[in-house]
């Protein structure tokens, strides 16, 4: 069956407020749970200016609209909430359509402008602009903004988006009478107060200015946008301002630009030339997701969630699973017991499609409420080690095994409990709070001493069922005999390979509530793949998210760690005066290196030897180099060590 068409039903209005078509995407969330706050501000506001009332609204059925906090404001506001039926986006096709529009334009902005995705909201504000400010054939060519407010719009203040712009330095913040009063930055857009949003590079912040002079022939290319030539070495690391003859360049002897990099120089370029601070942008960033689904943060907000009662169910699910384990026992409270809070963690779990699989609930201790000597004693849990597992992945691959995952349901609701612990009545379990507490009987996700207590309880079930503890690791465990068995515990995450599994995975099956995934695929953050007598381990996952944390994703792939003659050196009190203005984490960019080095890419290990020599005092030329070894990581992220089968020969290139 096809649908029928849908045919108009709006009603021709001559006043404004007498239907507000809602939807959420101008007004910039972290949360749905935000949107009736939002809501009512915005009506306080628009019927203050336009000194009359909201008749009618007409919203999805989302859960953000639907819920008793818009049920209740109706009544006392007086009125209608209409609501689209399931489906039917046409019901609502005014909001849906100026959605698209506007979408659309910003995506065209950023494209455009050559910026980084993470300025979408600075493009959807111009989108918007633009599209209140565009004259409407259907409304005798006048624009939504002069049918709004009655006064057109500022047409000549509109810029090009993401086009580059002077600010104009006052003179008393000059540190001498020679300095540049001028400072290169963005446009990200206009005001409400018809003013302009730019971005100052050196420390990545949004300012607002009337004060700047336009400059619309050219983009700051941030990103590189161009398909680089064949076995091209650029000499730059980021796309550089094209650099522009006009006056004002003769006081600012610090931008010196060039055109970014068409084809491979003749000369390599020593990276420790001249840098101007102006060409470098301050990594890593972060921007917050406009509107995601996230998953709720509190009991609470699940409860006035859209998907409140799908999260209910995974609340009732887990408290169930807690009663059949016997977590705990409901005891009277006394004056000499000491109660710890407990909070609600919710999960969505995805697929690699980003498709929810399955809401997920836990219920954790407040663990820091804890007090050394009362309600707990150890805590230290030792976990597997990187080395033990490349040790382990190395034999199993030797032998022709395949490396396993086992995954045991909320494993540490299955240790006992040696302290006595008291939990006060968590949200959803109905119970008398003031009289009555629980009494752990085992021990729950975020007790201090939970780790240990589940290692003591597995290790102590290994040992009983026959294996023995590795001297040299005791996250290692072995048993012996005519079908030996391997295993590597990470806190609960389990690794195993063997011979024949069958008696292993019957006996703890028996013991645990337990599921064999198949072959392992990640373990301690590294990707396992498996092929015909060989393993390899690999690190994409971690390259992919080093990547986005300095705005990488997008580079163009390099074929050698370091740029070819690169000779570094210590850093001049004015490089290192042009680095401190960046304020970027010299160390911590070195260190995500070196993690990956020791784990899975030895091949890194010069690049960050040359690098780690100046940690105590970079200097730009030093944070030049970091970004050419992140390129040389994209274009080798599935790289790994790679373990063969005894007497197999390893592939040739």
């Amino acid at each position: 069956m096809t649908a029928f068409p849908f045919k108009g039903h709006f009603v021709e209005v001559t006043k404004p407020l007498y239907c507000l078509h809602l939807d959420i995407i101008i007004q910039f969330l972290k949360n749905k749970s935000e949107v009736f706050d939002k809501f009512v501000s915005q009506k306080t506001l628009i019927e203050n200016t336009q000194d009359r009332k909201v008749k009618r609204i007409l919203t999805d059925g989302g859960g953000e609209f639907v819920n008793h906090q818009f049920k209740s404001l109706e009544s006392q506001s007086g009125f209608i909430h209409s609501v689209s039926p399931p489906y039917t986006p046409e019901h609502n096709g005014f909001a849906e359509r100026a959605n698209q529009t506007i979408l659309d334009k910003a995506r065209c902005l950023l494209l455009t402008s050559n910026l980084p995705n993470f300025y979408w909201e600075e493009a959807v504000n111009t989108a918007t602009y633009l599209v209140n400010s565009i004259p409407t054939p259907s409304r005798n060519n006048q624009s939504p903004y002069f049918l709004w407010t009655g006064v057109s719009p500022k047409i000549g203040m509109i810029r090009t988006f993401g086009f580059k712009v002077v600010f104009h330095v006052p003179r008393n913040r000059c540190s001498w009478k020679l300095a540049p009063t001028g400072e290169i930055r963005i446009l990200l857009g206009i005001t409400n107060e018809s003013t302009y949003c730019i971005l100052k590079i050196s420390d990545n912040k949004v300012y607002t200015s009337r004060h700047v002079t336009f400059f619309e022939n050219n983009f700051p290319t941030l990103n590189n946008c161009e398909e680089p030539n064949n076995n091209m070495i650029p000499n730059t690391i980021w796309n550089e301002f094209v650099e522009e003859e006009d006056k004002f360049y003769d006081c600012l002897e610090e931008a010196e630009e060039q055109a970014p990099i068409k084809s491979p120089p003749r000369h390599p370029t020593l990276i420790n030339s001249d840098i101007s601070e102006t060409n470098i942008l301050p990594y890593p960033r972060r921007r917050t997701t406009h509107l995601t689904c996230s998953d709720p943060s509190t009991f609470n907000k699940a409860l006035k969630s859209e998907e409140s009662i799908t999260w209910m169910s995974a609340v009732t699910k887990e408290l169930n699973n807690m009663k059949e384990l016997d977590i705990w026992e409901e005891v009277p409270i006394k004056d000499n017991y000491k109660l710890i809070g407990t909070t609600w963690v919710f999960k969505t779990k995805r697929n690699e499609k980003q498709e929810i699989l399955e809401y997920k609930a836990r219920l954790c201790a407040q663990g820091f409420s804890q007090t050394h000597g009362i309600d707990f004693s150890k805590t230290f849990a030792p976990t597997g080690r990187l080395n033990s597992l490349g040790t382990l992945i190395s034999h199993a691959a030797s032998l022709g095994f395949r490396f396993k995952e086992l995954d045991i349901k909320s494993a540490f609701l299955n240790a006992p409990l040696e302290d006595e612990v008291y939990l006060s009545i968590p949200q959803g379990l109905e119970r008398d709070k003031k009289k009555i507490c629980l009494k752990l009987k085992k021990a729950i996700y975020g007790l201090r001493q939970a780790p240990l207590a589940w290692y003591h309880h597995l290790s102590n079930w290994l040992i009983d069922w026959g294996f023995k503890v590795s001297k040299a690791d005791s996250c290692v465990f072995h048993h012996n005999g005519d079908n030996p068995i391997w295993l590597f515990i990470h806190v609960d995450d389990i690794g195993v390979f063997g011979k024949n599994l069958t008696k292993f995975k019957t006996a703890i099956e028996a013991e645990f509530s337990t599921k064999i995934l198949g072959l392992a695929d990640l373990m301690l953050g590294k990707k396992v793949t498996h092929e015909e007598n060989l393993i390899t381990l690999s690190q994409c996952h971690s390259i992919d998210s080093l990547l986005d944390l300095y705005g990488m994703t997008n580079c163009k792939p390099v074929a050698t760690a370091l740029m070819p003659n690169t000779h570094l050196e210590a850093a001049s009190d004015e490089d290192k005066k042009n680095f401190s203005v960046l304020n970027v984490n010299y160390h911590s960019a070195i260190r995500s290196l070196s993690y990956l080095s020791t784990a899975t890419r030895p091949d890194l290990s010069f690049a960050i030897s040359a690098l780690s020599q100046f940690l105590e005092s970079p200097g730009i030329q030093h944070w030049h180099a970091f970004p050419h070894v992140l390129k040389y990581l994209k274009g080798t992220s599935s790289i790994g060590l790679t373990y063969f089968r005894n007497n197999q020969e390893p592939p040739t290139a």
